[in-house]
């Protein structure tokens, strides 16, 4: 870190101004703040602490433009300087930078590991990338360094979930139970209460867990009596328990804070129509229409409804549009077929009940495919991976459009030693079919890379970074192919991210010092 020179009074009048500065700062002081600290860069240019605190200044008053290169500046005087790293990293984050507010998270963690601001910050791109694995990693270290601090318990929660929601395969029932237990102990925190105890009860209510859903939903209402939110997915769980007299109270209640509302809307309309109140029912359907058009669901419940009233032509209309925005619904097929039959179109009626036997068959051999697939993670648990392989290929002759068993084959495949161009073949079928699929194309990398296509590895590595920053082993190969091509300044940067995630990597930290080593000349 940058330190003034004594012996020159210009100088020792640019660190009394940036004690100064100091004192307006943590007195929330802006403005007066910001004058001590350019009075200090004026005196000493070279003062990297007062520039880093005008960047952080302007970048507080919403002018981030302005605070970049500030920030750059500090850490042109200081490289070593991790806190300046750390603030560059979140003015590129609100500029909508997330590739270069990456490598400036990365490189105030190899600076300085504790910086639980800075593990914050890179958690956080993660969580929006997708890169579930990452952030959990981030958020147990952080919860690990400050156990009270319950965002972060709250983000690793629902961080948890999501990837638990996701699989297609096995399912780790671990990742779900401790979800669980993250957000009852973030729920403790009165600042986080309301949000967390929100996400408990629609994490709970949809594991079938009504009960605990309803009560952790209840606590929400409570917290926060506008969220309308809140009543809203109170209202869903009260229906799923047989409770409509609830549910519809907390419908309106959501409604009375959110007017435009039109999941409630909808909600309200369905129970209505349990209720037997058709005409109420049918208002808050039509509402939940105008204000979701392209929502299928609003449109099915709607055409629903127009059939038991006899509206037929009306119906077909609502169904159609269903069908259209929902292509996948063999329920909302299945309805059309009996409003086209009512209104004498029976040739199309017959042609969406072949859609909707199709449909319904299609689902049947999916289910197939994910018990193929749970039983391969199975087989691959207990270390038989040629059952492995034979359940996947099962599932994927099945379900051939599904990008997840294409790569858990080629995974399958690659611990089974079979040839690189089967290998190779399910990788590039699954990045077909899902382009953004980092864990596919950093496994093509790292195959390419093996056949020595470094060229075209090096681009699949880059690419899936973008997604998932947390895959070191593709900065690994980066680094390791700078070195080769003597390109220092590309290895050093892959190496402080290697170290970065992880900074016990001695043979990083040796490979990072040659490098060093080697710009310096």
């Amino acid at each position: 870190m940058a330190t003034p020179l004594m012996g020159n009074d210009n100088v020792i009048s640019a660190a009394q101004h940036r004690q100064r500065g100091i004192l307006y700062f943590q007195q929330n002081n802006l403005r007066e703040a910001l004058g001590e600290f350019r009075l200090a860069v004026k005196l000493n240019p070279k003062d990297a602490i007062a520039e880093d605190y005008v960047g952080v200044i302007l970048g507080e008053s919403g002018l981030i433009k302005a605070a970049i290169p500030r920030l750059q500046k500090a850490i042109a005087i200081d490289p070593g300087f991790a806190d300046a790293h750390y603030h560059l990293a979140l003015a590129y984050d609100r500029s909508g930078h997330p590739d270069d507010a990456i490598d400036e998270y990365q490189y105030s963690l190899f600076l300085k590991p504790e910086l639980v601001e800075a593990r914050y910050g890179l958690s956080a791109i993660c969580m929006r990338l997708g890169d579930f694995a990452g952030s959990i990693y981030l958020l147990r270290q952080i919860i690990e360094m400050d156990p009270k601090f319950a965002e972060a318990r709250y983000n690793l929660g629902v961080q948890l979930w999501q990837q638990y929601a996701q699989e297609i395969g096995l399912r780790n029932e671990n990742d779900y139970h401790e979800a669980v237990r993250e957000l009852e102990v973030a729920s403790q925190s009165p600042s986080e209460q309301e949000k967390t105890c929100l996400a408990l009860g629609k994490i709970l209510a949809s594991k079938q867990n009504v009960g605990a859903a309803i009560g952790y939903l209840r606590i929400a209402v409570a917290r926060d009596p506008q969220s309308a939110e809140a009543h809203y997915n109170l209202a869903l769980a009260l229906r799923m328990q047989g409770n409509l007299a609830s549910a519809e109270s907390e419908s309106r209640e959501a409604l009375k804070e959110n007017s435009h509302y039109g999941q409630a809307h909808r909600l309200l309309g369905l129970i209505l129509h349990q209720e037997g109140r058709s005409q109420a029912a049918l208002a808050q359907l039509r509402l939940a229409v105008d204000e979701l058009p392209g929502d299928a669901e609003a449109h099915h419940g709607l055409g629903v409804l127009l059939l038991a009233l006899n509206d037929s032509q009306g119906a077909t209309e609502e169904l159609k549009k269903a069908t259209s925005l929902d292509p996948d619904s063999s329920e909302a097929h299945r309805n059309l077929v009996q409003a086209l039959r009512r209104t004498g179109q029976r040739a199309d009626a017959e042609q969406e009940l072949a859609i909707a036997e199709r449909l319904d068959s299609q689902k049947a051999e999916i289910m197939r495919a994910i018990v193929a697939a749970r039983s391969a993670g199975e087989d691959t648990e207990q270390r038989d991976n040629a059952a492995a392989v034979l359940q996947l290929r099962k599932a994927v002759s099945i379900a051939p459009g599904f990008p997840d068993l294409h790569f858990q084959l080629a995974m399958a495949l690659q611990r089974a030693s079979a040839g690189f161009s089967e290998v190779e073949d399910q990788l590039r079928q699954a990045l077909k079919l899902k382009p953004d699929f980092p864990l596919a194309e950093y496994n093509l990398g790292l195959l390419l890379e093996k056949q020595g296509y470094r060229g075209e590895a090096a681009g699949e590595l880059r690419s899936a970074l973008r997604l998932a920053p947390s895959l070191t082993g593709a900065h690994r190969i980066l680094g390791r192919q700078a070195v080769l091509a003597r390109d220092w300044a590309t290895a050093a940067s892959e190496l402080r991210a290697v170290l970065a995630w992880d900074p016990d990597d001695a043979k990083a930290r040796q490979a990072l010092g040659r490098a060093t080593a080697h710009q310096r000349r």
